[in-house]
């Protein structure tokens, strides 16, 4: 009797080591495979993805690439709010096809819906109702009526016009008939002035023997060179010619936008003494 209750014990104790490594094979399988298929949390879930709760019509004022943020204006109540942007915002043009972020720019005019409470873009489409003059070089510009004419149309600048040149943000008074500019807007105000073709300015080195003489800048214009002049000129790349009484050449210039460029003239054949 002993010797089959023994026998029995014995079979029961095999049978549990073999449960248990069975059960702990089971559970590393299991987190191996659930290791494999971990996803990283984003704080969207799948049902939050796409949604929203606010909607706008704004104007980019803002963008910060590091930590992942964009900035809008809001046009009802020319008020500024942050929104962060990841893999989850999508982002369209004005037929609602696929762009990247890089393709969104200060000024632009949007469509947007967000999560207000998240403060988290969902979708960013540009405007299908905004219209755009670009690279104008003829324009008149009314600050007193705070009016620009472009054609045969005049649109008002408002308190929500921002002006851009390149990235960055600038001032009205900034701006200068010799520069080509663009326009967007929506029905008949102007929201975004954005610089083209900026202008620089050009000084002249050792003149003396020039004074009295003229420039000539590209097409762009012919000037009597005076004392210490400094001439405003559109940015780009020009041949410059430069005449006094038989005297003067030929020299090319870069002109930089927003920056003084001084070209030396004094290797230029002297002029002839009257």
């Amino acid at each position: 009797m002993h010797g089959r209750i023994s026998k029995a014990l014995t079979v029961i104790t095999i049978f549990a080591l073999l449960a248990t490594g069975c059960t702990s094979q089971a559970y590393n399988i299991g987190m191996a495979k659930d290791k494999e298929h971990r996803v990283i949390d984003t704080g969207f879930s799948a049902s939050t993805v796409g949604s929203y709760d606010s909607a706008d019509t704004a104007v980019v004022v803002g963008r910060d690439q590091g930590k992942s943020t964009l900035t809008f204006l809001n046009l009802e109540l020319g008020r500024r709010y942050t929104l962060s942007v990841d893999g989850t915002t999508g982002f369209y043009d004005k037929y609602g096809q696929g762009i990247a972020l890089d393709q969104v720019d200060k000024g632009d005019i949007v469509d947007i819906t967000f999560l207000k409470g998240r403060k988290h873009l969902t979708n960013l489409r540009l405007s299908g109702e905004a219209w755009n003059y670009a690279s104008v070089e003829r324009y008149e510009m009314d600050l007193e009526r705070e009016e620009v004419t472009l054609g045969e149309e005049t649109f008002k600048l408002t308190s929500n016009t921002q002006y851009f040149s390149g990235d960055r943000s600038i001032e009205l008074m900034d701006l200068n008939p010799a520069d080509v500019l663009s326009f967007q807007g929506l029905d008949s105000q102007v929201l975004t002035v954005r610089v083209e073709k900026g202008h620089g300015y050009l000084r002249l080195l050792n003149d003396e023997n020039f004074i009295g003489g003229w420039i000539e800048i590209g097409q762009s214009q012919i000037r009597r060179i005076t004392e210490d002049m400094l001439l405003l000129v559109p940015e780009g790349s020009y041949e410059v010619n430069v005449s006094h009484k038989g005297g003067g050449g030929m020299k090319n210039v870069v002109i930089y936008r927003n920056e003084e460029t001084t070209l030396d003239i004094g290797d230029l054949e002297i002029p002839e003494p009257q």
